[in-house]
């Protein structure tokens, strides 16, 4: 697999693949609701259900989409807690490669670019 890196050379190969993983798995999840749901309104129309019966099917479809979505909004909160360590961690090799570079010619070491 080709490295995905940003504009900083920031390799982000590994976050993309997880949050691949993560979508894929939501998109199967919310295609299983979608199945589940055809079946009980098939089930329904067969027996004429009367209006509590498609009202408890709406309001179980509601609440796996509203669990489907909340996985989503986790997932994002993920994101976004990597990308802030992600950008913590670069400022301080960034301070690292400062103090390295001024304290070299200090201790007679040569550093090579």
């Amino acid at each position: 697999m080709a490295a995905k890196k940003n504009d900083q050379g920031v390799d982000y190969s590994e976050l993309i693949d997880f949050l691949s993983k993560k979508f894929n798995d939501s998109r199967e999840e919310i295609k299983e609701i979608i199945s589940v749901l055809r079946s009980e309104i098939k089930e329904a129309l067969k027996t004429k259900a009367d209006k509590s019966d498609i009202e408890n099917v709406r309001r179980e479809l509601k609440s796996d989409i509203n669990a489907v979505l909340t996985r989503i909004n986790q997932t994002g909160n993920h994101v976004d807690d990597h990308r802030a360590e992600q950008l913590e961690t670069r400022r301080k090799v960034d301070t690292h490669d400062k103090w390295i570079t001024k304290a070299a010619p200090k201790i007679g070491v040569k550093i090579e670019e």
